[in-house]
């Protein structure tokens, strides 16, 4: 390995160090020093600026930034107003990998494979949380929009004031809640309690096992059972109430439109 400025005789040549020959188990040094006041070199060219810690490359009409090794920060990559990054550990080596977009953090990836974006907390295995308060813990989880949290295995809550907290839960839309596991709540003050039940639409509820309700102020408590319209009930185990005001309270019961059974 040799730099051209090595080279015997070299007064008719270019001074720059041109890198050459590069073998094994051989290092070269890139030009150190104060980068105010140098002259912009041939483009290519690189150099090490002291007063920031930072590794410069010239285009051929400037020096350029190219990594911040600030200690504070970690190496990054950035733009030349500095606004824009993507930076490596904290200086306190955590493995983790902090994007910037016009000055503003847009995301993180943890040596854990949680991701989150925004104002987010992940903090599950491969987690996600994107959006302003944002939590996800369980493994896999995903949690996105307002202040939504997704606590359990392969949980997703989405929207705003959504919780899933039951293992494969999905909580969707406003202040809606899906506790058990495999359930799904989805609308808007909906709530499904119980495994595998579905409560959607306008404050619905849904606490029996494999119980639905859909619409509006629709309630399903008995197992299996299925209450859909406006102001339904269904409470015995395979219960059906369905339209307007119904109510169905015995097991295997069926009740619709304004009727009780």
């Amino acid at each position: 390995m040799f730099l051209n400025s090595d080279l015997p005789n070299n007064r008719g040549l270019r001074r720059d160090n041109i890198l050459c020959n590069l073998g094994t188990n051989v290092s070269t040094r890139i030009p150190v020093g104060f980068l105010a006041g140098q002259p912009i070199r041939p483009a290519g060219s690189m150099f090490y600026n002291l007063t920031d810690t930072s590794v410069y490359y010239s285009n051929g009409i400037a020096w350029i930034k190219l990594i911040n090794t600030v200690a504070a920060a970690g190496p990054c990559i950035e733009d030349a107003d500095t606004d824009t990054s993507v930076c490596v550990d904290d200086g306190g080596d955590n493995d983790t990998v902090v994007m910037t977009t016009a000055g503003v953090v847009r995301g993180s990836l943890f040596p854990n494979g949680a991701f989150f974006t925004g104002a987010g907390t992940a903090l599950g295995t491969n987690s996600h949380a994107e959006g302003t308060g944002t939590t996800a813990i369980g493994t896999n989880s995903h949690a996105e929009g307002s202040t939504t949290t997704a606590i359990a295995t392969a949980s997703h809550s989405e929207g705003a004031s959504t919780t899933a907290t039951g293992t494969n839960s999905h909580a969707e839309g406003s202040t809606t809640r899906a506790v058990g596991a495999n359930s799904h709540a989805e609308g808007a003050l909906t709530r499904a309690v119980s495994d595998r039940s579905h409560a959607e639409g306008s404050s619905c509820t849904s606490t029996g096992l494999q119980s639905h309700s859909e619409g509006l102020g629709c309630t399903a408590i008995g197992e299996s059972s299925h209450s859909e319209g406006s102001s339904t009930t269904a409470v015995g185990a395979q219960s059906h109430s369905e339209g307007l005001g119904s109510r169905s309270t015995g097991a295997s019961s069926h009740a619709e439109d304004n009727a009780c059974e």
